[in-house]
């Protein structure tokens, strides 16, 4: 008697349909599944690669769906397929769940957005989509830029230039509201975000929809939109540089966003998609953006390299074997810009200083987000190192207002092998920089080369004036030591 482990037509059948529907079902649910099934719809001829920003982009969108997330702010590079997914596939991917969704969306061009409209409609009408979810469209309103569903969903492509006729939306989708070309006209400028107020304002908060918002951009100038919505309050920034920067002006990338997201990248410089945008090619279109529009476009850090308060041709650094030996027969210190945040928050940091014959040395900057307990232990590691090489020396701490400040002073002298001063420095920390600028432009500086110098360096050139909540611990510590030495300086002349 024999047996067959061939499955019946009946049973194949069975299994086909069911998952089929299993995936049905998670194309639903999850963006991330419903652009993969998606995908040759709206590019047959392109084989979808698949990274883990394509993760992040698509988790926070569902996170907007379910309502966990009212006002998103996505900055990326281009060419890293954020319209396809923002843009196209994620309304079409609503309408499976909710086809009474309404939706404007809008760019920059009239034409571009008229673009997008038409792929939205042509993968809802696409044999794959009408099958799994039939959507049916009212004759005359049907068009490249307005098309609704007798569900009473709608979706609209808009402009600065075009129209905002149609119901309250329920999801706003701005995409790349300003021009490359015309990123550096302030007046250009200014009227896409005369636009986008004006879109929010009266076509987002109806009395019975309140909207949710989507903007999908590349950072283009320091006032562009996502500087203007960010500046109001109330929005999650999912940021994505083109190389990892683990000092990034605009946002820590170490602290999760709302929904527990954080840049799975660790080393500075690492690649955003190396597959697709390897070394070689992320270099070539940095080279022909040039280097404010690279940063702003690469890293979505709308400044110059080259910097704006500080010039990155300021710092000279030089190698351990170029300081003179000398330098070590001076007076020496290490100032302290404390914080008590493990992990995230602001950073602790020791910049180590010495002034020889007119030029300034910074040998050494010590920097970490750590509790009290780690801090304390590395400030006393660092102490008791920087007393080998140094026979004068001192550690200042900037001291806080009040008790408190006081306390933590005196526990420092308790704890630390060596002189201990308390600095209560006064008015704005902008215009106590100012010596340590001017000493900066004038080649004063000299930088010992170590692991801590390129962070030192960005972080002083990614500083721009009028923006709020910038990395700024590592000037504050070097223009305390700084002034604490010129101090010196002068009380010795005098």
């Amino acid at each position: 008697m024999s047996t067959s482990n061939a499955i019946s037509p009946s049973v194949a059948a069975a299994l086909v349909d069911h998952l089929a529907a299993l995936e049905q079902v998670a194309a639903e649910r999850y963006l991330a599944e419903f652009v993969r099934q998606a995908w040759p719809i709206l590019e047959p001829s392109a084989t979808l690669h698949w990274n883990w920003h394509l993760d992040a982009i698509c988790a926070h969108l569902d996170a907007v769906e379910d309502g966990r997330i009212k006002r998103l702010v996505i900055n990326i590079p281009p060419g890293t397929t954020k319209s396809t997914i923002v843009s196209k596939m994620w309304p079409a991917k609503i309408w499976t769940r909710r086809p009474e969704a309404r939706f404007l969306c809008g760019s920059y061009d009239q034409y571009l957005a008229n673009q997008f409209s038409l792929d939205r409609r042509r993968l809802i009408s696409s044999t794959w989509y009408q099958s799994r979810w039939p959507v049916e469209f009212v004759g005359d309103q049907n068009q490249k830029m307005w098309f609704r569903n007798t569900a009473g969903g709608e979706m609209l492509a808009t402009s600065p230039a075009g129209t905002g006729t149609g119901q309250h939306p329920h999801f706003i989708v701005i995409d790349d509201p300003h021009s490359t070309k015309k990123a550096e006209s302030a007046v250009e400028v200014q009227q896409a975000l005369n636009w986008i107020d004006g879109t929010l304002s009266t076509r987002g908060a109806a009395a019975d929809v309140d909207a949710a918002i989507v903007i999908v951009m590349q950072r283009q100038s320091l006032r562009d939109a996502t500087h203007h919505v960010l500046e109001q309050g109330g929005w999650e920034l999912l940021l994505i540089p083109m190389e990892f920067n683990p000092a990034h002006s605009v946002r820590d990338p170490r602290i999760p966003t709302s929904i527990g997201w954080v840049d799975p990248r660790r080393q500075p410089g690492e690649l955003l998609d190396p597959v697709r945008f390897p070394e070689s090619r992320v270099r070539a279109i940095a080279r022909a953006l040039r280097p404010h529009r690279a940063a702003a476009q690469l890293q979505q850090c709308p400044i110059a390299h080259e910097g704006d308060r500080f010039r990155r041709d300021w710092f000279h650094v030089i190698s351990p074997d170029e300081v003179p030996a000398g330098v070590y027969d001076e007076f020496a210190g290490r100032y302290w810009d404390c914080a008590a945040t493990a992990g995230g928050g602001d950073w602790t940091v020791g910049v180590l200083m010495v002034q020889h014959r007119g030029i300034y040395y910074v040998l050494d900057v010590c920097r970490g987000q750590w509790s009290t307990h780690q801090r304390r232990l590395r400030q006393r590691e660092c102490a008791e190192h920087d007393q080998r090489m140094f026979r004068r020396y001192t550690v200042y701490q900037e001291q806080e207002p009040g008790s408190a400040g006081k306390d933590a002073i005196e526990i420092a002298r308790e704890e630390l092998p060596s002189r201990v001063t308390g600095d209560r420095p006064t008015g704005r920390k902008e215009l106590r920089w100012d010596g340590w600028e001017e000493e900066l432009e004038a080649g004063g500086v000299r930088l010992v080369a170590g692991k801590w110098t390129q962070a030192f360096i960005d972080e002083h050139c990614a500083w721009r004036w009028g923006i709020r909540d910038q990395t700024d611990d590592q000037i504050d510590a070097a223009a305390g030591i700084y002034n604490q030495l010129r101090k010196r300086k002068t009380i010795h002349v005098s």
